[in-house]
């Protein structure tokens, strides 16, 4: 995945920005282990959900890594399922990523699942 735009601060935090990913039917999405993440997402033709596990098994991801997903397409939707297992998210319910959809994701390496922080739909 090509990186687009990084933006730090004094702090040494910052947000780094990726190209659109295409997501397949029951695919995970990429993921850095730590690090503030904005990353658009879209299937590769109509409507499918991804993995349950929606970044993997991987599992050493920080305490504190924080994702946005957005969607990029009012077809080629991706939809995340809350899923209280290991690896998974625990969601307001679940989520299509349509066109300008966005949610936030934050993981939390104790609970070994990424929570739902927030969302514009």
């Amino acid at each position: 995945m090509a990186k687009l735009f990084q933006s730090g601060g004094g702090g040494g935090g910052g947000i780094t920005a990726f190209v659109a990913e295409t997501i397949t039917s029951g695919g995970t999405i990429s993921s850095s282990n730590s690090g503030q993440q904005y990353r658009p997402i879209q299937s590769n033709g109509g409507a499918v959900s991804a993995s349950l596990t929606p970044f993997g098994t991987a599992g050493d991801w920080a305490t504190g890594t924080y994702i946005t997903l957005k969607g990029e397409s009012a077809t080629n939707t991706v939809q995340l399922t809350h899923n209280d297992a290991q690896y998974g998210a625990i969601l307001n319910g679940n989520m299509v990523l349509g066109l300008n959809d966005i949610i936030n994701l934050i993981y939390d390496a104790d609970l070994e699942r990424w929570v739902e922080v927030g969302r514009n739909n």
